[in-house]
């Protein structure tokens, strides 16, 4: 059963800008310590970014009828062992014991 539908569409640009603009600021709201600290390991650090970004928002979108308290920290993007990114489990999932994730970096 599908209970809620979170989809974001995300310019790798848009991402960069705002990172470039706020720096640190805009990191600390939107990413954890150890998002922030593997992103800024890559060469592609803006498209690491960019897909946590998509990811978050995503789910955000999904859970905001659960839980309107849910911040940008709450949602956690880890990679697998492919390296593909992955959502990490959530303190306040709300019971939802299975995610699907798809998101597009332009």
């Amino acid at each position: 059963m599908i209970v809620g539908t979170g989809v974001d569409i995300i310019e790798i640009d848009r991402i960069q800008k705002s990172i470039e603009r706020f720096e640190e600021r805009f990191l600390n709201k939107i990413y954890t310590k150890t998002e922030i600290d593997y992103c800024l390991t890559k060469a592609d650090k803006y498209r690491r970014f960019a897909a946590r970004w998509a990811i978050k928002e995503a789910v955000y979108k999904a859970l905001m009828k659960y839980d309107e308290t849910i911040a940008w920290k709450d949602i956690s993007v880890k990679n697998d062992d492919d390296g593909a990114p992955i959502l990490e489990e959530l303190e306040k999932s709300h019971g939802l014991k299975r995610w699907e994730s798809q998101f597009t970096l332009l």
